[in-house]
């Protein structure tokens, strides 16, 4: 019940024209990082009032990593925000282009308005029914 909950959610977000993954993730990825922690998705949650504790943000990132480094690279973020069952909002999110967003963090970490993050290229996630497989 709670995959298919976690699945409506992921086509919900991929319906809205503001959501594109790459730049979703260089948001999260606090000064340039390759990668999200356990950390960097606490504070989304409670910055949008969900309440959330480690061991739960923990969780989560234990689900989607791959290659079991305790922390989300890009890919396997993706993996969490797209919609896995619906091929055409996969289509429709991966196929928008990336733009520049407010991070609003600073060096620390925290959150500070204002600080610009141009966002250039990043890696490509395999489109549904490609062949090139994911890490």
């Amino acid at each position: 019940e709670a995959e298919r909950q976690a699945e409506v959610l992921r086509q919900v977000l991929a319906e809205r024209p503001q959501f594109e993954p790459y730049t979703c993730f260089q948001a999260l990825a606090v000064g340039g990082r390759q990668y999200v922690s356990h950390g960097d998705l606490l504070d989304l949650l409670r910055e949008n009032h969900y309440t959330a504790n480690e061991r739960e943000a923990y969780a989560v990132v234990r689900q989607y990593d791959r290659d079991n480094d305790g922390r989300l690279n890009y890919l396997e973020m993706a993996h969490m925000l797209l919609p896995a069952t619906h091929a055409t909002l996969r289509s429709l999110a991966l196929g928008r282009s990336k733009y520049a967003i407010s991070q609003w963090r600073d060096d620390a970490g925290e959150r500070a308005p204002g600080e610009q993050a141009g966002v250039q290229g990043g890696p490509d996630i395999p489109r549904p029914g490609s062949t090139t497989s994911a890490p």
